[in-house]
């Protein structure tokens, strides 16, 4: 993320680092199939990844905001349900609203995953009951 706030131009980028116990295989999939998927609302962070070895160094665009609210995640929620691949754990830290746009963004890349709707329907309930 680029930020100008009039005096300083400051940009943010995040690091996550993963080391698998074996092949980082199912991760690197997960990944270029996120990067293939499209949203109609939800959003996807810039990012880019590193294999070395076991290890799976994933570096995105930082975004700036707060976490993702009832409210917000109503208007993702249709992206959330549908085709055989999409987010598994629907925990409002795993998305945030961005602070100028106000557009919703998965941030938890790696929960990407090939997961039946129904599957994740009854975790959208466990975090969103009311929704």
């Amino acid at each position: 993320m680029i930020y100008d706030d009039g005096n300083v131009i400051t940009s943010l980028t995040f690091y996550k680092s993963m080391l698998f116990k074996h092949t980082p295989d199912e991760c690197i999939k997960r990944l270029n199939m996120l990067r293939r998927a499209d949203f109609n609302v939800l959003k996807i962070p810039a990012f880019d990844f590193t294999v070395h070895g076991n290890e799976v160094i994933i570096e995105s665009d930082y975004i700036k905001g707060k976490y993702a609210c009832e409210e917000d995640m109503i208007k993702v929620k249709a992206d959330c349900m549908s085709g055989d691949w999409g987010f598994g754990d629907f925990h409002y830290t795993n998305f945030k609203v961005h602070r100028f746009t106000r557009e919703v963004y998965a941030i938890d890349l790696e929960q990407f995953q090939q997961i039946s709707v129904n599957d994740r329907k009854i975790n959208w309930s466990k975090n969103w009951k009311s929704l």
